[in-house]
């Protein structure tokens, strides 16, 4: 019998980013990933790089997504549907 894990304590943050890209050159961007926090340590387990390259819109998503309790499984498409909201 298969044994299910789920990830009860969880929180998102906002992180910066320093990326290249061959059209812009060097530029700032702040992406968003969630981290597992256990008894024993943290562990960011999925990150989504590029978010925004303005730090206040990266906090208002994860902000939505701790408010919401989002579940990491969710994650990405909550992120993908706002951005494609804008």
């Amino acid at each position: 019998m298969w044994k299910v894990h789920m990830i009860t304590n969880f929180y998102y943050q906002v992180i910066y980013d320093y990326l290249y890209h061959p059209d812009l050159g060097w530029y700032h961007s702040y992406g968003i990933q969630v981290v597992v926090d256990s008894s024993k340590n943290q562990t960011s387990v999925h990150t989504i790089h590029d978010v925004s390259v303005c730090k206040s819109h990266a906090e208002f998503i994860a902000r939505i997504l701790n408010e919401e309790n989002v579940d990491p499984i969710h994650f990405s498409d909550v992120v993908e549907d706002h951005l494609e909201g804008i």
